[in-house]
């Protein structure tokens, strides 16, 4: 059965609207430097494989996919950014953000311009703009991708994730 005819497999679309959270120069980092500390975020679901513990950049797949977060592959090493806004922005060690796309809400690593808002409260990763939920559903069948189980922010669910920072 195709993925469009099972309900069950079918991801969820987002909201199409942009993006684009930022117009303004992105922060100066210090990658090396810095003194705050370094976390990774380890993942599960209850009585589930999801094939990894970490949230992870798809390093297995077509080019067209390797900045989307998965939890296998190369383990992001995240700090925190608190934001003139308030709110907490996380970049990894490579100075990428952590964001999403709009048409199904799968995480991916980008520029500061489409950098999210995000917090961590009672072991799940909260999307600020909307309460959606990092989120691991079972593996996709996208053209060229490595078999790996993607992360998307969606509403409380059986596939929403137990996430915990680790420092390292």
């Amino acid at each position: 059965m195709s993925e469009t005819q099972d309900p069950q497999n079918r991801m969820p679309q987002g909201n199409p609207e942009s993006v684009v959270t930022h117009t303004d120069t992105p922060p100066k980092l210090d990658l090396e430097g810095s003194k705050q500390q370094l976390f990774k975020l380890k993942l599960s679901l209850p009585g589930k494989d999801i094939g990894g513990d970490w949230l992870c950049l798809n390093t297995g797949g077509a080019v067209a996919y390797q900045n989307y977060c998965v939890t296998q592959g190369s383990v992001r090493q995240f700090r925190s950014y608190v934001y003139t806004d308030g709110k907490t922005y996380l970049y990894d060690q490579d100075g990428h953000w952590l964001s999403y796309e709009t048409i199904w809400n799968m995480l991916y690593m980008s520029y500061w311009n489409y950098a999210a808002a995000w917090k961590i409260e009672n072991n799940r990763l909260i999307r600020e703009k909307d309460g959606a939920l990092l989120t691991c559903r079972p593996p996709r069948d996208w053209p060229l991708s490595y078999p790996s189980y993607y992360l998307s922010a969606e509403p409380q669910s059986e596939y929403t994730l137990h996430v915990e920072e680790i420092d390292i």
